[in-house]
């Protein structure tokens, strides 16, 4: 009886997993997903790089005072190149998450190869035929079906995991964060012409600089942390827990025979 009850169930599991590889019901919603990240992180990496921009007008701007004074010369390239340097790492991290999101575009379509389908079934008939003559399986098999499994599923289960927590728990923040960005590099350019038509008022709006500085960082790292939890933490996260999951599934039925 009890040899009958793990013969149904492998044959259930093997027909919902062999129809999942070649139907890859969660592929286009990867891919959306995907998508939706790259395009955030696109939007980041844009604000970034305008917003160095911004700040690169600042200190030329910088030069051409000189003869107002040294010191009001000096007070506003303190104030801009630390956040020139903190702009640009911040630009090269969206940049990164952009090519992480790109990687598991590709890793979606690689998975989704027909030729991928068709040698995880093989492996998984010949490694469930086995089974099913309770006959021990190659550990090289079980090793090769596991990662056939994992090209196949990990990808587009990691990202809608991700997805689902980001909706849940990191969406108002990034939003939040990104809106306080673009608020911030549209406040400095449009006040960058009054810094220069109006030289005496240089020193005033340097200190409204640097009240706002606070709140730009705080938007940048905010960013940064959200990204590298959607496109680092939480993607290895759910990967090693898928992992441990197949892998003592595995060695569970290996022992079992």
């Amino acid at each position: 009886m009890k040899r009958t009850i793990e013969r149904s169930i492998l044959l259930v599991l093997l027909v919902v997993g062999l129809s999942c590889a070649w139907l890859g019901p969660l592929d286009k919603t990867a891919s959306q997903l995907v998508d939706a990240g790259l395009k955030r992180a696109l939007i980041s990496f844009a604000s970034g790089r305008a917003m160095n921009a911004v700040l690169s007008v600042v200190q030329s701007a910088d030069v051409s005072l000189q003869p107002m004074g040294v010191g009001v010369s000096l007070t506003i390239g303190q104030v801009v190149h630390p956040i020139g340097q903190l702009v640009g790492q911040f630009s090269e991290l969206m940049l990164a998450a952009s090519i992480a999101f790109g990687l598991m575009k590709f890793m979606i379509v690689l998975g989704g190869y027909k030729g991928v389908s068709l040698l995880l079934s093989l492996l998984a008939l010949s490694w469930a035929w086995l089974c099913w003559q309770n006959k021990n399986r190659p550990t090289w098999l079980t090793k090769l079906l596991l990662v056939l499994v994992l090209i196949r599923f990990a990808v587009p289960i990691v990202v809608v995991s991700s997805d689902v927590v980001f909706k849940e728990l990191l969406k108002g923040k990034y939003e939040t964060a990104q809106r306080g960005i673009n608020i911030d590099e549209n406040w400095l350019y449009a006040s960058m012409g009054n810094w220069i038509k109006s030289p005496t008022q240089i020193p005033d709006r340097v200190k409204a600089f640097r009240q706002s500085v606070e709140s730009w960082v705080g938007h940048m790292v905010d960013l940064i942390v959200l990204f590298l939890l959607q496109t680092l933490v939480l993607p290895l996260l759910f990967l090693w827990i898928l992992y441990r999951f197949l892998s003592a599934m595995l060695d569970a039925k290996s022992q079992a025979s």
